[in-house]
């Protein structure tokens, strides 16, 4: 073999942007669109719930506290709608706590795989 042979350059291809029809190109935005809603849901979702469930919990401490009767107090009952909404706080609880890491990585994977057009 020969020097000059092994010195042979290899030509250089450029990447060129691939070439859609117009269908396509629709169909693409339609796709793009519904990522960026799912993506933006997946990761605010998650922290939107905290926030209510923090709001709920405080309307409720506060308006249950304000109309405590003192025979409820010294009983130590509380009443259904109190036990009601802490049944409702603690499931919006553990849907936070379940869908916070998977939703902001499926947000995050959502919004980075949308295609330019």
């Amino acid at each position: 073999m020969q020097p000059e042979q092994q010195q042979q350059q290899q030509p250089i291809i450029y990447a060129q942007a691939p070439v859609y029809t117009p269908e396509q190109v629709a169909q693409i935005r339609k796709s793009n669109k519904k990522k960026l809603i799912w993506g933006l849901v997946c990761l605010l979702g998650p922290t939107v719930l905290l926030v209510m469930g923090i709001i709920i919990s405080m309307v409720v401490s506060f308006t249950g506290s304000s109309t405590a009767t003192a025979e409820s107090v010294m009983e130590g009952t509380t009443p259904a709608s109190r036990t009601f909404v802490n049944i409702l706080l603690f499931a919006i609880g553990g849907f936070f706590v379940l869908s916070f890491v998977p939703g902001i990585v499926a947000g995050i994977i959502l919004l980075v795989k949308r295609q330019k057009v």
